[in-house]
């Protein structure tokens, strides 16, 4: 595993892209408050706030002005015009007796399902996994211990090709790449700030920090350039996703009738 030093340009990048626009996307807070963003202003517009302002750690667009979150280690899919709420999963129905887990950043991968990292505590087990999870079989899959130094959890994740990922570490100002397969550590990039999320553009992969600083980031090699800020928004900023659609199932069909607690677990370890 490599340990790398990732600095980048700075005022020469903003003068020479900024003015081009980015496409829009979305940004969540830690007062569970949604927002639009203009990616030619990099404006803020509220459009949605969970109910009793509980803080949103990722979120990823669903298509039909509906958007998945992970909110109190559930996946809870969010209608932002008519309000209704729908749970697509739950790590607590994970658990065993005396046991506590608690999930963090999550990511759609190129098979569809949901990749996501989990901490789990109990009498027989203390450990840090990756796993999967279907919406649509409902299949949950644990994998591997990701071995890495991360103070806490991973903020948020993104796929950059088959097994492996990012992941945020916020407590260490670091971004960390590892195979999901094996839970071995790649790479740890040193980027001066802490990331809370990741954002995929067309013009690249993009970096969020708390304070609305939105960075690119070069899956290659690390380095990372301050493309502006975001305004427009009130306290500090969790989540970020661009407009493409991840499907997960219809309310009222497979699962989401009744079944979504009968969770079929799979190990790969």
């Amino acid at each position: 595993m490599m340990k790398i030093q990732a600095t980048g340009l700075i005022a020469v990048f903003v003068c020479g892209t900024a003015s081009a626009g980015l496409a829009d996307f979305y940004v969540a807070g830690a007062d569970g408050r949604i927002y639009s963003v203009s990616g030619a202003s990099l404006t803020a517009n509220e459009i949605y706030q969970v109910q009793g302002g509980l803080a949103i750690n990722d979120i990823i667009f669903t298509g039909g002005n509906k958007m998945l979150a992970n909110v109190t280690d559930q996946l809870i899919e969010y209608n932002m015009s008519t309000g209704t709420e729908t749970v697509i999963f739950d790590v607590n129905d994970l658990e065993g007796e005396d046991e506590f887990y608690f999930s963090s950043g999550f990511a759609g991968t190129h098979r569809g399902d949901i990749f996501m990292s989990i901490r789990r505590i109990g009498p027989t087990v203390n450990d840090y996994i990756g796993a999967t999870y279907d919406p649509f079989s409902g299949d949950f899959t644990e994998l591997a211990d990701i071995q890495s130094g991360v103070g806490g959890l991973y903020f948020d994740h993104q796929e950059i090709a088959p097994n492996r990922f990012l992941g945020a570490d916020f407590e260490n100002d670091s971004i960390r790449v590892f195979n999901s397969a094996s839970g071995m550590e790649i790479a740890s990039y040193d980027i001066g700030f802490g990331p809370v999320s990741f954002l995929e553009l067309a013009s690249g992969i993009f970096v969020l920090d708390r304070d609305g600083g939105l960075h690119s980031f070069d899956a290659d090699n690390g380095a990372t350039s301050y493309y502006g800020s975001i305004t427009g928004f009130s306290g500090d900023l969790l989540g970020a996703a661009s407009t493409e659609i991840f499907r997960v199932p219809a309310p009222g069909t497979g699962l989401l009738m009744g079944f979504a607690g009968l969770i079929a677990v799979r190990r790969r370890r």
